[in-house]
């Protein structure tokens, strides 16, 4: 895996195939990063996006009983429509980048 990600390819394969490492330096732009790199952005978007609640939740608990149960209830709905719009945001991104390579492969 290491060879991969230093960019030496093993076999035949699509083009503009490189490793990570080598997709980055690519000067001539002619692999896409992005679509490389969604999922991980993806599982960070997730993970960022849980901090602030669990923060407003404490804060919650800290002004009223009442009211940290309410952020318990409420908060999960909350986190699930962040990640919701993260997800359609990113679907979209990868869209744009397979119209892309359908319009890159085909012959004018």
């Amino acid at each position: 895996m290491s060879a991969d990600l230093l960019g030496s390819s093993s076999g035949g394969g699509a083009r503009g195939a490189k490793g990570f490492i080598a997709s980055i330096f690519d000067l001539s732009f002619d692999t896409m990063i992005t679509p490389k790199v969604i999922k991980v952005l993806f599982v960070l978007l997730c993970l960022v996006q849980g901090i602030p609640l669990l923060f407003g939740i404490v804060s919650a608990f800290a002004a009223s009983p009442v009211a940290g149960i309410l952020a318990i209830l409420f908060s999960p709905v909350v986190y699930l429509i962040a990640v919701l719009f993260s997800r359609i945001y990113l679907e979209l991104i990868i869209v744009i980048f397979r119209i892309y390579e359908t319009l890159r492969d085909r012959p004018l």
